[in-house]
């Protein structure tokens, strides 16, 4: 069920695109948490806006970020900060795309925060395909200074969680953001030019056990054990009453703590240095009797009723990638293979990925096919039954109001 352009285009966009609070809460009150999961680098490159549609020239896998559990940390810090201290926040969550970036900068948000690759000149984000986008230090600088809302006191602080990463959090500070959390690129001497992973423990890793010293050769790089050490200490403080200094004292001795992480204070920098960082960010969020302490806005999804991704599905991003290009691009994709190759598992993973992105299509179905000459009723009846589901949880709560109200209604006479 593919969403035509131009239906987009009269609708005013896709529903990614909308970044607009939903709560009613102030942009004061406002984090955000833009999560980046490319599966491949396009011909060698990262895809500009001038690239051709298609997938053309060699594909280079990227490693895998568990922004996941990012996201469950940060939205847990905050969850807990928020119950100690009754403060209420809202967190949204988008997937970062340059035009999330942008419209979250022009609405207004207190903190913002990047979770995905990162390389010594550029950050990864997505494009709507699954490709990697470069968006350059220099971009970064112009974007973000351009255009903030600052009738709500602009961003006050940008988190870049992301390996070498100094440089963009330096950009981050020309525009005009007063505090930025980054990875040093000064931590570990000797780093490849290309390397702009934050890796997960990989097979060999775990096999050698944990390190005792951080790696030389990988430099500017971090676990993502330590990157979510820092994150749930770091915000914390925050939400705590700390200065953002003290914040960053706090989160930095978390890591050290970590006996499977960096044990580096060093691995993340405060910018500007020689900065005063002696602002509460969190210290006018207001406090309400009622309602939630936190409010999460997830980014929108499109219904599916396609089984979970395999937890552990390594080695196929490549093959991913391809199957979501040409589902986009083709009208009729066909994946074989011998028995017990992986084809449901790869079909699964890429209508996961499609599904939570939420901006190609009006439904992803999950169907199978009992006889050739049920095909058609079964792509049928599956979907009819996923769309009937989504319907009635959206309506879900104007309906039982409604059954409600009909009970009380006195009886009707005969």
């Amino acid at each position: 069920q593919r969403r035509a352009s131009q239906r987009r285009g009269r609708r005013g966009g896709s529903p990614s695109q909308s970044v607009g609070p939903s709560t009613g809460m102030p942009a004061s009150n406002r984090v955000v948490l833009l999560q980046s999961g490319p599966l491949a680098v396009v011909g060698g490159h990262f895809r500009s806006a001038s690239d051709l549609p298609g997938v053309e020239g060699e594909l280079r896998p990227l490693p895998l970020v568990d922004t996941e559990s990012e996201r469950e940390n940060v939205e847990s810090a905050l969850r807990e900060g928020c119950g100690e201290t009754g403060k209420c926040l809202e967190l949204q969550i988008r997937f970062a795309t340059l035009r999330a970036l942008r419209s979250v900068v022009t609405l207004g948000a207190r903190a913002i925060h990047f979770a995905g690759h990162g390389h010594p000149e550029f950050l990864c984000f997505e494009d709507e395909r699954g490709g990697a986008v470069a968006a350059n230090n220099d971009a970064l600088r112009r974007l973000v200074g351009a255009g903030s809302a600052e009738d709500s006191g602009g961003v006050r602080l940008v988190v870049v969680n992301s390996c070498h990463s100094e440089a963009a959090g330096r950009a981050f500070v020309e525009a005009g953001v007063p505090h930025v959390v980054a990875i040093s690129s000064r931590l570990f001497p000797g780093g490849r030019s290309d390397g702009f992973s934050r890796n997960s423990a990989s097979a060999s890793d775990a096999q050698q056990g944990p390190p005792t010293t951080p790696p030389q050769g990988r430099g500017g790089r971090v676990s993502d054990r330590a990157a979510t050490a820092f994150c749930h200490a770091f915000y914390l403080g925050l939400i705590a009453g700390k200065t953002v200094k003290q914040a960053f004292d706090i989160g930095c001795a978390s890591v050290q703590d970590d006996n499977n992480a960096f044990h580096q204070s060093a691995t993340y920098v405060l910018l500007p240095e020689d900065g005063l960082h002696d602002e509460r960010v969190f210290a006018d969020a207001p406090t309400y009797k009622k309602g939630r302490l936190l409010s999460v806005i997830p980014p929108p999804t499109t219904p599916t009723n396609a089984p979970a991704a395999p937890t552990y599905y390594l080695g196929r991003d490549r093959d991913v990638f391809c199957l979501v290009d040409a589902l986009l691009t083709q009208r009729l994709t066909t994946v074989v293979g011998p028995f017990g190759s992986g084809k449901s598992s790869l079909a699964c993973t890429a209508a996961r990925y499609l599904a939570d992105r939420g901006t190609h299509f009006d439904a992803v179905v999950w169907c199978k096919v009992k006889a050739r000459q049920r095909l058609v009723d079964d792509v049928v009846d599956a979907t009819r039954r996923l769309l009937f589901a989504n319907n009635n949880n959206n309506n879900k709560g104007p309906s039982s109001s409604s059954k409600k109200k009909k009970k009380k209604s006195p009886k009707k006479r005969h």
